[in-house]
């Protein structure tokens, strides 16, 4: 069964711990950042951009375009002349390069890690990478969210305090742009909570952590070969109850102990034959419920 397959969740346990009823197959890791995605320099435009007033917002929504991009991006630049900010505006959400509005700077693709040291605040689409880059940069965080897990991400960051409930785009106004832009610019104890949620983030290795999980779960016992450990078992031999690695078949053969129709080739772990038998067990249970028409057979 699947109950029994090891997983690692690579997400920060600081944001979502590992809940209590999980089993100890499963591990909750911690976010992978590369150590140097923080490097760079930035372009001398945005460089002159951030000198020019003060600490801008990000808004992006990463490779999602053609989303109703003009009705957003009108809604994007209504909220920002309202609430006075400036922001770093994906160029993907710019319609027209002809705009006046000078609290925009449109920047192309850029390393968030870099990006997300100068500015204050950020509104994205919720997706996993763009989520955690932001909440690891300390940023109380807006989530836009399209489809898909970007709704669950919208929920933890909210749930996280740092920062307000998540705004679906489809319902999405310069209105509700506008409280959300409000609540991240001067909810100080949101500031906080996302700053404090950094640095628990930036002290975690979920690299590190990732690998022991994996060599943790490794089922050792059955992994090596009986009579000489250093090498991985790959054939089992019945007759004497033995899992042993090629080169321990062959110092056998060699010795004519062995022949190869003595051999059978040995699994550590084998969940195909634990998932088909679940699924005969669930088609026999619902075959037990119907009819020779088909029908659902009402029970008590």
């Amino acid at each position: 069964m699947m109950r029994n397959v090891p997983h690692t969740y690579c997400w920060s346990p600081s944001l979502i711990p590992k809940p209590a009823d999980w089993n100890s197959n499963i591990d909750v890791s911690g976010y992978f950042f590369h150590p140097q995605a923080s490097n760079g320099t930035l372009p001398q435009d945005l460089h002159t951009f951030l000198k020019n007033g003060d600490r801008p917002l990000y808004i992006g929504f990463g490779s999602i375009d053609g989303h109703d991009r003009e009705r957003l991006f009108k809604i994007i630049c209504h909220a920002l002349e309202r609430t006075g900010r400036r922001a770093i505006v994906c160029r993907k959400l710019v319609i027209t390069e002809n705009y006046e509005h000078t609290s925009i700077f449109p920047i192309g693709d850029f390393s968030h890690d870099l990006l997300f040291k100068y500015v204050d605040g950020i509104c994205h689409h919720g997706g996993a990478g763009t989520t955690a880059a932001g909440l690891r940069a300390g940023l109380p965080t807006i989530v836009i969210p399209f489809f898909g897990d970007q709704y669950f991400w919208g929920d933890v960051v909210q749930q996280s305090g740092a920062g307000p409930g998540p705004l679906p785009a489809a319902t999405l106004t310069t209105e509700t742009l506008v409280s959300a832009i409000t609540i991240i610019s001067n909810d100080q104890v949101m500031k906080r909570v996302a700053q404090d949620l950094g640095n628990r983030i930036r002290n975690e290795n979920g690299c590190q952590a990732a690998v022991e999980s994996f060599h943790r779960q490794l089922p050792l016992q059955r992994m090596r070969s009986d009579l000489e450990g250093t090498y991985p078992a790959c054939f089992r031999i019945p007759n004497y109850n033995l899992q042993v690695s090629w080169p321990v078949a062959q110092v056998l053969f060699s010795h004519a102990l062995l022949t190869q129709d003595e051999l059978i080739p040995w699994a550590t772990r084998d969940h195909g034959i634990q998932l088909l038998a679940q699924a005969l067990a669930h088609c026999d249970r619902s075959l037990s419920h119907m009819d020779l028409n088909g029908s659902t057979l009402e029970s008590d």
